[in-house]
């Protein structure tokens, strides 16, 4: 692999920051509540709102909170 020119060093893994925002212009013309705060179905951003809950508190969840009903 090549930066400018220039080799770069052997690498064993790649890590990749995405970004804590996600695109949601696909979905526009789905019918899904979005929470405009968390960007994540509605029904699933009352279990994983931070001012109320931290990594390992929230329920087991599935389905019907993913809005895929």
């Amino acid at each position: 692999m090549r930066s400018n020119g220039q080799p770069l060093p052997d690498a064993d893994e790649i890590i990749v920051a995405t970004g804590l925002r996600p695109n949601l212009q696909p979905l526009s013309e789905l019918r899904l509540a979005i929470d405009q705060t968390t960007q994540s179905p509605a029904q699933l951003a009352q279990l994983i709102d931070p001012n109320e809950y931290s990594c390992g508190t929230v329920r087991p969840h599935g389905l019907d909170e993913l809005g895929t009903r």
